[in-house]
Formats: structure tokens, C-alpha cells, sequence
């Protein structure tokens, strides 16, 4: 059935594209032609400016939807540069455009995340292809992006009720339990010597004695729970006298050697910052100890005017590029997570037999 008057225009509006693209290039007739060919297939042109530093400018004042960058263009910044700069601040996609498609210049262009590549002379159908292209994978990495930082926001919410809810606990059991075992080890205290002094009561002195060391045993053990849950000595004393107080409680357990050093020798940083490197440490001790086999470890603190660091090597078995990339290695996403909602960066670096490194630096 043949297609009314009505209904082809319908179609035709339907297909009308309103996204907005600016033109970067140094050539004006081809700049008029492309603002042509855009305008012909429903595109609004913002801008057709013809340096990389004007670019930078107009997006900032005007964000388009895309831009069409020549990589060769007048001026001290080429197109590469404009577009590295511009996708690192605004996240706005952008298309090349060259005659030339040299190696060398293509692999420029790769790395900065490019969504496409057009060669001149043009052709309307493979720029109208490629700008949708282009614009349909933007869209799904802006909702990748999105999401992606949902997720962060609320792991990093759910670890701070975590935090509280340990802080909380920790002071409740000291407070409350700890109280009661220490008034009963004072009337078994009082009990024991009652009894032994009658003469008459070597048998419930013997069992009051008994109940003492129950208690003693009970009390170290709620104290061992409270520093687990939140170290007092984190809040108190800070974050390297807490990291020593970890490796000692570690060295108990284990006989594992631990070398500690910190620059400056006191460090003082946010509270916030202080938990997620404490975290951190934790569950890179617990790696060690339960997959590297390592016999010492070094942790190497340092704080400069903007940023934080930690260095732990173990001299264990050395963690493979597998286990690095195992999406079942929980601890290790965690790890990450904690570091990059922080807004830091982790490495993990692992040798067979020649141990593993973890750094995380973390901006002040």
C-alpha cells in the first residue's frame, strides 16, 4: 500500500535527529560543508570553531552532544590533545576527522577513548552512521557511569552504618558487658577469699577460683572483640599506631615478622581516611597470612601536602594476574571499592615466589 503525503512526512520527522554537535576544524569550506551535510540530517550545529583551545573553551561554556574534531588543526594544541582534554573534564563524545590515517596518528587517537574515525573527502551516509554510532554508545556508557556510581554511593553508605554499627557495638559490649565481668570477677575475688579463710570451704573456694579465671579468660576475649570490631587505639592514637597494634596482634597469632615505617613519624589525617587504610591493611594481612605463605611483611606509610600512601610487601608465594582479575575474589573487590569511592588508586602487584605488593594512595 503506497505511503501518503502525511505519513512520509510523519517518517521523515520521526527520523529528525535533534543532537547538538559542534565542528572543530581549521578549513572553512569544510567546515561549511559538514555544517551542511549535519543541518541536512536533522543535527543542530552549536559552534564550528577552529582551534583546540577555543574547543576547550566553548564546551565548557556550551556542552554539545558531540563534536567533530580534525586532528590537524592551527595553533600549539593539535585535535588529539583538545579531544583528551575535553573528554577528561566533560565526558562528551567526539569523532575524528583527518586525510591522513598514518599508524602512528590512529594509535594517538585510540588512546583517548575516541568514538569513531571519519576520513575526508566525506561521505553523508558513513558521517550520519557513524555520529549515531557514536551517540548510541555515549548514551549506554552515560548510563553505565550512572549506575556505576549508584552502586559506589551505596557501598560506600552501607559501609559507613557498618562502621558506626561496629563503633556501636564495640562501645556497648566494653561498656556494658565488660562492667558486669568485672563486678562479677570482684565478688569472686571476695567469694574465693571468704571461703578459703573459713577452713571449711577448700572444695567452693577451689570453684570460686575456678569462676575467677573463667571470667579473666571471658573479660580478654571482650576485649579482643571490641579491638576487632573498632580498635580503640584507631580513634585515639591514629592510623600508624593502629597499623602497629594490628601487626602485633597478627605477630601473636602467626610468628609472621612485620617491619613497620612512617613518614612523618606521626601521622594525622581525616577520621574517614584513617578507616578506609586500617580496612585496607586488615584485609591485605588477612590475604597474606592465609594464601602467601609469607614468613615477613613491610609496611611503608608515608604522607606528603597531597596525598597518602601505603606500600605492603609480603615475601610469600606472589599473587598470579588470575587471581587479580577472579571476580570471586571478594577481598580483593573490596579492597578497590574502599580505595576508589576514597577517591584513590590501588595496585596489586604479584611475582611467582617473589611475593606480592599492594599500594594505595589516597589524594588529602
Amino acid at each position: 500500500m503506497p505511503r501518503t503525503t502525511e505519513q512520509a512526512s510523519s517518517m521523515k520527522e520521526n527520523l529528525k535527529n535533534t543532537s547538538r554537535i559542534m565542528i572543530v576544524e581549521d578549513e572553512i569550506i569544510i567546515a561549511d560543508l559538514l555544517k551542511h551535510l549535519l543541518r541536512r540530517n536533522g543535527y543542530e550545529v552549536t559552534e564550528i570553531v577552529s582551534t583546540g583551545a577555543e574547543a576547550i573553551r566553548c564546551v565548557s561554556a556550551d556542552r554539545p552532544d558531540l563534536i567533530l574534531m580534525d586532528i590537524l588543526l592551527i595553533g600549539d594544541m593539535d585535535g588529539i590533545e583538545a579531544a583528551q582534554t575535553i573528554m577528561e573534564r566533560f565526558f562528551i563524545p567526539i569523532i575524528y576527522l583527518t586525510a591522513h590515517a598514518d599508524e602512528e596518528t590512529i594509535q594517538r587517537a585510540v588512546k583517548t577513548g575516541s568514538y569513531g574515525y571519519i576520513i575526508k573527502p566525506f561521505n553523508e551516509t558513513t558521517i550520519h552512521a557513524t555520529i549515531e554510532m557514536a551517540l548510541s554508545k555515549h548514551r549506554l556508557e552515560r548510563e553505565l557511569r550512572r549506575r556505576n556510581e549508584e552502586l559506589q554511593n551505596l557501598t560506600a553508605h552501607i559501609e559507613t552504618i557498618r562502621e558506626e554499627e561496629r563503633k556501636k557495638i564495640s562501645r556497648e559490649v566494653h561498656d556494658y558487658l565488660g562492667q558486669a565481668l568485672t563486678a562479677l570477677r570482684i565478688d569472686s575475688s571476695w567469694l574465693e577469699k571468704r571461703l578459703a579463710g573459713s577452713g571449711t570451704g577448700g572444695e567452693l573456694a577451689a570453684k570460686a577460683k575456678n569462676m575467677m579465671q573463667l571470667i579473666d579468660e571471658t573479660l580478654e576475649n571482650v576485649r579482643n572483640i571490641c579491638s576487632e570490631l573498632r580498635p580503640g587505639v584507631l580513634d585515639h592514637l591514629g592510623l600508624g599506631a593502629a597499623i602497629e597494634w594490628q601487626c602485633g596482634e597478627v605477630r601473636k597469632r602467626t610468628g609472621i615478622n612485620f617491619i613497620f615505617s612512617s613518614y612523618p613519624d606521626e601521622i594525622s589525617v581525616d577520621n574517614d581516611i584513617a578507616v578506609t587504610f586500617f580496612r585496607i591493611f586488615q584485609e591485605i594481612i588477612t590475604n597474606a597470612v592465609r594464601h602467601a605463605g609469607a614468613t615477613e611483611i613491610a609496611i611503608n606509610l608515608v604522607k606528603t601536602e597531597s596525598e597518602l600512601t601505603m606500600t605492603v610487601r609480603d615475601n610469600g608465594v606472589g599473587i598470579s594476574s588470575e587471581q587479580m582479575q577472579d571476580p570471586r575474589s571478594i577481598g580483593l573487590i573490596g579492597m578497590r571499592e574502599r580505595a576508589r569511592y576514597a577517591g584513590g588508586i590501588l595496585h596489586i602487584m604479584g611475582k611467582k615466589g617473589m611475593g606480592t605488593e599492594v599500594s594505595i594512595s589516597i589524594p588529602l
